[in-house]
């Protein structure tokens, strides 16, 4: 439908969060950071993010989950408490943590775990104090599970629209 990615992804996040901060090039007039070393991976990437943003929540969406739910945002900022990170599970059982909230004050844990030469921010949230929300108790926000939908190639989203109600142009179900 000509609608890009990135597009969807800021259009979710910004019914939800107060500013969001891309991480990499310009993209139009949402803010963005270039992290200095690309090459440290997600969690390096993360904590560089975290540091640009003002907020005590930081929400991480990757840029290629096109049909993220805002109501799976607004539960997982709701679920934070007191924990480090809220990161939901999806449907096969694996965490995603590139759909997640983070508390800002992990931002220099991330950075240190980095120095230490760790690179998984799968890992990184395996040893912080995280909320980890289920299936059932994020369903209700995203009934198809649409926002761990990620996109890497052209496949992927032939893929996940094909003999689907999922159309290219959804991004809230």
């Amino acid at each position: 439908d000509g609608v890009a990615i990135l597009d969807r992804v800021v259009a979710a996040a910004t019914e939800i969060v107060d500013e969001v901060i891309i991480l990499g090039r310009s993209h139009g007039s949402v803010r963005s950071v270039s992290e200095p070393e690309p090459r440290l991976g997600p969690l390096n990437a993360i904590a560089f993010g975290m540091q640009a943003c003002p907020s005590d929540l930081v929400a991480v969406i990757a840029g290629d989950h096109p049909w993220i739910q805002p109501g799976l945002l607004s539960l997982l900022i709701a679920r934070i408490g007191q924990h480090d990170a809220v990161v939901p599970i999806d449907r096969t059982g694996r965490a995603q943590p590139l759909v997640a909230v983070y508390h800002s004050r992990m931002a220099q844990q991330m950075s240190d775990a980095v120095s230490q030469g760790e690179r998984s921010i799968s890992r990184f949230v395996e040893s912080i104090d995280a909320n980890w929300v289920t299936p059932e108790e994020w369903e209700q926000a995203d009934p198809g599970g649409l926002s761990f939908l990620d996109i890497d190639t052209h496949d992927d989203i032939e893929r996940h629209t094909r003999g689907s109600h999922l159309r290219t142009d959804d991004t809230t179900s």
